[in-house]
C-alpha cells in the first residue's frame, strides 16, 4: 500500500463535501453541530489553498488531511484527518501521522491536534502513535505527541 498526500484543487471540493458526510456527519449531530453543506464547505474551505491536501492510496482518493504550523507554539498542528470508510483499518492515518512526527522531530518542532471526546477509535489511534491530553476544549481532547523516554 502507497499513501500519498497531493494538493487539494477547487475541484476536489465536492469529493470532500462527500467525504465529510459520510465521515463526520454522525459526531457533528451528536456534539449539535452544523451538516449543511454550506457548513461542510466552511470547514473544508479554511485554509484550502495553503494546507489542505488530498490523501492518496494506491493513487485513489481516500481521504483528506490538513496541517497548518502554527508558529507562535513553534508546532505543526493536524487540523483535519479524514480517512474514507474504504480505507479505515488499513494503516493510512497511522502512517500520515508518524510520517509527520518523523517531519516535525529532526527540527525540534512539537505536533498537536484535538479529537472529540466522543470519537473513541481517533482517540484509540492517536493514544497508540504516542500523544497523550494536556486539556480540554469544549467537546475535544487537546493531545500533543509525547516522546517516550525510551526512543
Amino acid at each position: 500500500m502507497k499513501v500519498t498526500l497531493r494538493k487539494a484543487q477547487s475541484c476536489d471540493v465536492d469529493y470532500l463535501v462527500h467525504l465529510r458526510d459520510v465521515t463526520m456527519h454522525d459526531y457533528l449531530i451528536e456534539v449539535g453541530g452544523d451538516v449543511s453543506r454550506e457548513a461542510y464547505e466552511r470547514n473544508i474551505m479554511w485554509k484550502y489553498e495553503e494546507a489542505a491536501q488530498i490523501i492518496q492510496v494506491d493513487g485513489q482518493d481516500a481521504g483528506f488531511w490538513r496541517v497548518v504550523f502554527e508558529e507562535d507554539k513553534d508546532r505543526y498542528y493536524l487540523d483535519l484527518i479524514q480517512v474514507h470508510p474504504d480505507f479505515h483499518g488499513i494503516g493510512v492515518g497511522g502512517t500520515l501521522i508518524r510520517n509527520l512526527i518523523e517531519q516535525a522531530q529532526p527540527e525540534g518542532k512539537d505536533v498537536a491536534l484535538s479529537v472529540w471526546k466522543i470519537n473513541l477509535a481517533a482517540q484509540r489511534l492517536y493514544e497508540k502513535l504516542g500523544f497523550v491530553v494536556y486539556g480540554e476544549d469544549g467537546d475535544e481532547w487537546l493531545l500533543k505527541y509525547q516522546k517516550e523516554i525510551f526512543d
